[in-house]
């Protein structure tokens, strides 16, 4: 009897194991499921820009990643690196306290220029006065003025002592909930890029997803040719647009750019890793006759993907994808010539591609000013002078709030009071990355993010692009590539701010986490977890 029930028990395990073993393939699928249709969608929604459409990526993420915790796919060797934890936490710590509400004394010492504008626009904040008219607020403010806000003699409105404002603790950030807002967009940024380093399998991340954002970038440039030649004043053929620079999905053709700049490398590392060329660990080794097939539709995929990006001609996408080439041949250089060339000759090859790209980029812009098309009827984005003359306008802003900023995502509502005198542009956004983010976040929420990229570039990018390209998966050197390149373009654009574009950007990242996390657990790996894996080894 006893031998029957310990047979029974032991059935009863191995079905338990089975159905669990089951139940989680089916919620890794669900959840590798859930990143294609986030990342095949999120281009098509015009860039993901609408309320509802970056609502539902925002979910998306953020659930796909609780789906991935609660059924316990997170992969054993995976660690979240501390480098890239700690500036994340004290970003969105920080955020967080600039819509905390504080005293208007310690607001003044924080925040000046939050201080003086709460001063100037909200009633009874000047005085401390803790219930104020609005009415009369009003009518003091004009002085006598205008006289369409004076009441007639012997006559009154009936709104006297109707509309009393109280006086109340304000906080950092001029707007909270655009704060709240965006600092969920990062929080689903971040839960992407952590769901795709931990949670899916390797084969996915190394062979998969990249071969999905080589198909999915070809199939995007050739609806942007396409739509490029057949224009009818409509994206997609479908939706009218009365501004911009349309090219593919997006409504800005750097936008476009943005997206194949990070696609371009990764599927030129598919090709590569297909090629059986650079470092893999698991690598089939297949004939000729069977490689053939595939490098040649990636070869015509990647092709498409060049000719759109010249015919989307995007200055600042252009002039990034040189400038990271240029300072990708810079590191591989001496690796790639032979021992015979002497130490100044390679100093100068290293050098040469780079002034080449700095000079061919002057002299588009020298011959660009000389041409007198405005923009409103070139119908483009804004020229890099008037980008100037709004940075100018950005140097005051961010003087006025060094240390708090104006708030996470503020900025659109918050420039207008620090126009330059003339302009006339509306900026919603400051088409400079970084410069908006010192604005917005003041330098405790700059130098934590400025400290997260420089880690970024010691642990991951720097190893990646400087050593033999030989040495690193192609898929890893490719991710790192789309970084920079996509880096070097936030200098004068604001390709992060678009959902499906930060998308991709922490699709990569996560990819290049994937790959240090597991490195990580290998290093944390104890010495008995290390027996025990020896030991099972031999049994079996």
């Amino acid at each position: 009897m006893a031998a029957i029930s310990e047979t029974a028990k032991g059935e009863a395990d191995l079905r338990a194991s089975s159905w669990g073993g089951t139940a989680r393939r089916l919620c890794l699928a669900t959840v590798e499921a859930g990143v294609w249709i986030l990342l095949i969608t999120t281009p098509f929604a015009l860039g993901s820009v609408s309320e509802t459409a970056t609502a539902l990526m925002e979910g998306g993420c953020l659930s796909l990643l609780a789906l991935a915790w609660a059924a316990g796919l997170r992969r054993r060797k995976f660690r979240i690196p501390r480098w890239f934890l700690w500036p994340v936490l004290g970003f969105c710590l920080w955020t967080l306290l600039q819509i905390l509400p504080l005293p208007p004394a310690l607001l003044g010492i924080l925040s000046p220029g939050s201080d003086a504008q709460y001063r100037k626009s909200l009633p009874g904040y000047a005085t401390r006065t803790q219930h104020t008219d609005l009415e009369s607020w009003l009518l003091a403010e004009r002085q006598g003025t205008a006289r369409g806000l004076k009441t007639r003699e012997g006559e009154v409105t009936g709104l006297e002592g109707q509309m009393e404002v109280a006086s109340r603790w304000r906080p950092l950030s001029w707007y909270p909930w655009l704060t709240v807002r965006w600092l969920s967009r990062f929080l689903a940024y971040t839960a992407f890029a952590i769901l795709v380093a931990g949670y899916l399998s390797e084969r996915a991340r190394e062979k998969r997803l990249p071969w999905l954002v080589l198909v999915l970038g070809s199939v995007i440039a050739t609806l942007g040719v396409a739509q490029y030649y057949t224009w009818d004043g409509k994206i997609l053929w479908i939706i009218p647009v009365y501004q911009g620079h349309p090219f593919g999905p997006w409504v800005n053709s750097n936008h476009f750019s943005g997206y194949m700049e990070m696609a371009l490398p990764l599927g030129c590392a598919v090709l590569l890793r297909e090629a059986g060329i650079g470092w893999s660990r698991r690598r089939r080794h297949r004939s000729v006759e069977s490689k053939l097939p595939r490098l040649m539709l990636g070869g015509f995929m990647i092709g498409i993907m060049l000719f759109a990006l010249l015919l989307a001609f995007s200055r600042g996408g252009l002039f990034s994808l040189a400038m990271a080439a240029c300072l990708y041949l810079y590191f591989q250089i001496p690796a790639l010539l032979p021992r015979t060339v002497p130490s100044w000759g390679k100093h100068v090859l290293r050098i040469a591609p780079l002034l080449l790209c700095l000079t061919g980029s002057a002299l588009l812009l020298h011959l660009k000013a000389d041409v007198q098309v405005t923009e409103v009827e070139e119908g483009a984005a804004p020229s890099l002078e008037a980008r100037s003359r709004a940075w100018k306008g950005i140097l005051s802003m961010i003087a006025a709030n060094p240390v708090s900023g104006t708030g996470l995502g503020t900025f659109s509502l918050a420039y207008p009071p620090y126009k330059t005198y003339g302009e006339i542009n509306i900026w919603a956004q400051a088409h400079n990355d970084y410069l908006q983010l010192l604005t917005e976040s003041g330098l405790p929420g700059f130098l934590l993010l400025a400290c997260g990229i420089v880690l970024l570039f010691r642990r991951a990018l720097g190893p990646y692009l400087s050593k033999s390209w030989k040495s690193h998966p192609p898929v890893m050197v490719g991710a790192c590539f789309g970084i920079v390149v996509l880096l070097i373009h936030s200098l004068g654009d604001f390709n992060l701010q678009v959902p499906s574009n930060g998308l991709l950007f922490s699709l990569l990242g996560g990819l290049i986490l994937g790959a240090q996390g597991s490195m990580n657990g290998k290093k944390e790996e104890s010495s008995a977890e290390r027996s025990e894996r020896v030991f099972a080894r031999a049994d079996r």
